[in-house]
This record gives structure tokens, sequence and C-alpha cells, in this order.
């Protein structure tokens, strides 16, 4: 975070011009230590945020930036990919550590808002 964040007033004139706050950085570390947000989604907030100043809750709602950590959303998406990446299944069933390709196009359906950790457990399940 604190590399995005240095990206993002990375000049005089940004930092100047920013409306962050320590409150806002703390939210967004608290929000992510607890699955409420992704590290993805914690970056397009951090740059809301700078630009405007509103609370991350507003942030997150106004951008959709909230996980997905519905089981049953999830299970749908995984199984989607499941579908398409036959291949990549039965590798996975092989060499576990080829899941994680499988949990990538998982990320890429949600635009990086799954759960991590409950993607990479249903994927095992499911597979």
């Amino acid at each position: 975070m604190t590399t995005d964040l240095m990206g993002l007033v990375d000049t005089k004139e940004k930092r100047e011009s920013s409306k962050l706050k320590a409150s806002h950085l703390k939210d967004i570390a608290d929000s992510i230590q607890s699955g409420k947000i992704a590290r993805n989604s914690a970056k397009n907030a951090l740059y809301e945020i700078i630009k405007n100043g509103k609370d991350l809750s507003t942030v997150i709602s106004e951008l959709d930036l909230g996980n997905v950590s519905d089981e049953s959303e999830l299970s749908n998406i995984i199984s989607s990919v499941i579908s398409e990446e036959t291949q990549a299944v039965e590798q996975a069933k092989s060499n576990p550590q080829t899941i994680n390709y499988l949990v990538g196009k998982v990320m890429q359906k949600t635009r990086g808002k799954a759960d991590p950790k409950l993607t990479l457990d249903l994927l095992k399940k499911m597979i």
C-alpha cells in the first residue's frame, strides 16, 4: 500500500492537493486485513480518496469495490472457470501448484474482487 501511495502522490503538487487523511489509510488497511476489499480494489479506492477525500465505505459503494465473498456466487464463477479451463483443471489434479492459474482466472472474472482464500478453498473442493 505504501508503494501505491507514493506512486499516487509522487510530486509536491499532488501531495498538496491530496485529500487523504491518516484515518483513510487506517480504514483501507483494516478493510484489506478483514477481507472486506482486495488489494487491487484498495488501490483503486486509495486513488479516489486522494482525489476527493470521501470516506472508504462511500468509495467502495460508488465504485462497487467490495469483495465477492458470497460462497454461492463464487461457486458459480468457479464452475464457469472449471468448464472453460478443462486442461488446467486436469493439470491441477496432478500438480497442486497449477491451481493458482485457476485462482487467477477467477480473479479475472471478478475483476480482482474474489476473496482469494475462499476461492482457493472452493476450487480445491470442486476439482
